[in-house]
């Protein structure tokens, strides 16, 4: 516990809660560092490597001592790849998002929040490319129909802006939700104070996340599962390999091998598993329902689909 306990409370702590203000922190404390830089000068080697691959250093060789502190070791691994990862890699793709539009009444709303299963939701102006808000469900409560909508302002961060500085932003402007943009200024997707915090410390479960985990249906060889469930994890469940392809979910791999978003109440048969579409919206698969029909595993055929 020694070696995450220095990461965390001499380097990561301290760091996020003085990089808002690190100009006025540095000049306050300056006069105190400077004789002790001088003094140590010409008794420690300069730094060639940054700070961070210093600490993955560090952590890899606490790691390779054994298993004891698995936990912790994994949080501080997550923590040092969590501030070196870009914002694209946790956000939520336009693709998926369920936005509103602005002119949108407050019934509209309330359905779409009832719908989605979020309590905020991203509002746009003309196009999901412009993006002025969110709406949060709490707000609807003692609106009338015919009041107007109540608009959150949202951040903005350029997607190659990294997951740690992307935080601090949302914490500095008390924002929930992030736009996340391209180079042209594009809606490339959306992130929100909990997709981060998942990044840097692991999923966080709550009461809503179960209706996310795979269910066993009614019968031998039958599971629910989620359309953002993994390919590999799929493929791992019922020992085979799905047909290959860009998309690494189900609900993505489904959309390929059908050229278009599926419907509701669709089948698909793909190498011995009946893939029914348990529910779907039009730009997500939402629920999927697996069946096995073939008594073993179907050795991967390039040629069949």
């Amino acid at each position: 516990m020694a070696i995450p306990f220095v990461l965390l409370s001499g380097y990561v702590l301290p760091r996020a809660l003085t990089r808002p203000r690190a100009a006025r922190v540095a000049e306050r404390v300056q006069p105190v560092l400077r004789p002790w830089s001088a003094l140590l000068a010409g008794l420690l080697p300069t730094a060639a490597e940054r700070p961070e691959a210093e600490i993955t250093a560090l952590w890899r060789e606490r790691a390779a001592l054994g298993p004891a502190g698995d936990d912790a070791l994994l949080r501080v691994g997550g923590v040092i790849s969590f501030s070196q990862r870009a914002v694209r890699e946790v956000m939520t793709p336009r693709t998926e998002v369920v936005a509103i539009p602005e002119e949108a009444s407050v019934e509209e709303v309330r359905a779409a929040l009832m719908q989605s299963g979020y309590s905020r939701l991203p509002v746009y102006r003309g196009t999901p490319d412009e993006m002025v808000g969110m709406v949060h469900a709490f707000d609807l409560f003692r609106l009338g129909s015919g009041d107007p909508l109540p608009v959150r302002p949202v951040a903005v961060a350029p997607a190659s802006r990294s997951c740690a500085d992307v935080l601090l932003d949302m914490q500095r402007e008390r924002r929930h939700l992030a736009v996340v943009l391209d180079e042209f200024g594009g809606t490339l997707g959306i992130v929100t104070l909990e997709d981060l915090l998942e990044a840097m410390v692991g999923e966080i479960v709550d009461e809503d996340t179960r209706a996310m985990a795979p269910s066993a249906g009614e019968g031998p060889g039958l599971l629910e599962v989620d359309g953002g469930t993994p390919v590999a994890q799929i493929e791992e469940w019922f020992g085979i390999e799905l047909p290959p392809g860009a998309a690494s979910t189900l609900g993505g791999r489904l959309v390929e091998l059908a050229g278009r978003f599926p419907l509701s109440g669709e089948r698909f048969l793909i190498r011995g598993l009946e893939v029914d579409v348990v529910h779907a919206s039009a730009t997500r698969v939402e629920r999927v329902l697996i069946r096995r029909t073939s008594p073993v595993p179907i050795p991967l055929d390039r040629g069949a689909a």
